[in-house]
């Protein structure tokens, strides 16, 4: 086994990604809506990790909604903000080739070149982002697809690579760690299945960079009462079973 420090019962969002965002919404149009801040949740979840600064604990119970914070709310357009980013350039690019090519070619790269490139910054300490690709078809780019952390693995005695990620559609809770474990399907086929969410096509390593996300929010909720606690990097205790 082989990790970062990053742990989900101690580091990941603790509400689902149930997010709506409102692309357009004009009077002389009718309303275009997307669902999800899958890419934004990850990068601001390492982003709070990297700054050694404790993520908010907010949970659905503390939304008038009973799932997330809405729009107006600073963390909620800090994740708006981060879901951009992660869309950005090159990676925002990489999610349209990908999603276009056939499935042998996608799990061919995801196995020679993806995979050696997770492990290495996990061996060198550093959780990545992964672009889940689920969807074969452009019309469902945003979808089908998906993004999550991924901050440690582990290989069997074949060589065959287990990851181990955060899948902001599967927050921590009570009774779940929020440990997902992503592998090669059964039997050697192609793409790869999770414990939780998937099947996956493939993935690829995303480019992220951090930022310093916001501290305090107001009013109730966040760590401390306003989330502006801190702690050290990795200071949990990671257990496997």
């Amino acid at each position: 086994m082989s990790s970062t420090n990053f742990v989900p019962s101690d580091h990941a969002f603790r509400f689902p990604n149930q997010f709506v965002n409102t692309v357009l919404d004009k009077w002389w149009f009718p309303k275009i809506e997307t669902t999800g801040r899958c890419g934004g949740m990850c990068y601001a979840a390492l982003d709070y990790y990297f700054a050694g600064i404790s993520v908010p604990d907010f949970t659905p119970s503390d939304f008038d909604d009973g799932s997330v914070p809405p729009d107006g709310h600073r963390l909620a357009d800090y994740l708006y903000t981060r879901q951009l980013d992660s869309m950005k350039w090159r990676d925002g690019l990489r999610f349209g080739r990908w999603t276009a090519r056939g499935d042998t070619r996608v799990m061919s790269r995801t196995l020679h070149n993806e995979i050696p490139k997770a492990k290495k910054s996990i061996d060198d300490g550093e959780p990545v982002v992964l672009g889940l690709l689920g969807s074969s078809s452009l019309k469902r780019l945003g979808k089908g697809n998906h993004q999550a952390v991924c901050y440690a693995y582990s290989e069997d005695a074949s060589g065959i690579t287990t990851l181990y990620i955060y899948d902001p559609n599967h927050p921590p809770t009570h009774n779940f760690s929020g440990e997902v474990e992503l592998s090669r399907k059964m039997g050697g086929g192609l793409g790869f299945e999770a414990d939780h969410g998937g099947p996956w096509r493939g993935f690829f390593v995303q480019r992220y960079s951090r930022r310093q996300p916001p501290q305090r929010f107001g009013g109730g909720g966040g760590v401390g009462g306003g989330g502006g606690g801190t702690f050290e990097p990795g200071s949990g205790q990671i257990q496997r079973r």
